[in-house]
């Protein structure tokens, strides 16, 4: 523990289970976060790019939630832990947003055509 150094290579290779020389760079997982983004934020807007109304919404609201679905799905199989109770949070986060951004266009007065 007098070299701080050694000291955090020890822990990251003994504890955590990685080779500190083997980490990826920040600027890919910088790149690889924002096209994650960027694709998610894009699925339910297909709908809108080729109708509108009532249909769009409906659309919409499928393709989110089975996306969420899909993404807890997926983040649980890398952290080991329960699916359906991860699926079911993803599910749970992404209907929450989804309420807050209605109530917040309701409340300004937007609505859908």
């Amino acid at each position: 523990m007098a070299d701080p150094t050694v000291a955090l290579d020890v822990h990251a290779r003994e504890e955590l289970g990685i080779s500190p020389e083997n980490v990826g760079s920040p600027f890919a997982a910088a790149g690889a976060s924002f096209a994650a983004f960027a694709l998610g934020a894009a699925a339910p807007l297909v709908p809108w790019f080729i109708g509108g109304g009532t249909a769009a919404v409906i659309a919409s609201l499928v393709i989110g939630l089975f996306s969420a679905l899909f993404i807890g799905l997926l983040l649980a199989q890398f952290t080991e832990r329960s699916r359906w109770r991860t699926a079911l949070r993803q599910v749970a986060v992404a209907a929450v947003s989804c309420l807050f951004t209605f109530l917040l266009g309701r409340a300004v007065g937007t609505q859908i055509t």
